[in-house]
């Protein structure tokens, strides 16, 4: 039962405002990780001695592993609660980005970009 007189108003809205930036931040940076690479593959390929294709295959990964995350981190959201589960995809996705920045080979950005492909958009709204 709600309370009329307003004592349930009180609720802290810095939080609100903290975690809706931090959503918009993730979504950006999810954005960047999936666009800004493109222009920078052939790059990529000549640092790493690898060829286009393998390069390549680092971003089929990506948004395959994204489409994966999508499927399973929403429950988790509703079972273990979303602010744990933005916070934890924020790290993962922060631990993905080191790894895939300082790759010494293709393999080990492989793996960087699956990592990175953790997202903030799936945690959804009710």
């Amino acid at each position: 039962m709600s309370s009329t007189n307003g004592t349930h108003a009180a609720h802290p809205r810095t939080s609100v405002a903290a975690l809706l930036t931090a959503l918009l931040a993730a979504c950006v940076a999810f954005q960047l990780n999936a666009s800004m690479l493109s222009p920078a593959l052939s790059s990529i390929s000549r640092e790493l001695n690898a060829t286009d294709a393998e390069v390549g295959l680092t971003q089929t990964a990506f948004f395959t592993a994204a489409a994966l995350f999508s499927l399973f981190l929403p429950r988790l959201g509703d079972l273990v609660g979303r602010k744990r589960v933005l916070t934890g995809m924020l790290a993962v996705m922060t631990v993905g980005c080191v790894i895939a920045a300082l790759a010494p080979n293709i393999s080990v950005l492989f793996v960087g970009r699956i990592v990175q492909a953790c997202r903030v958009r799936s945690c959804r709204s009710r």
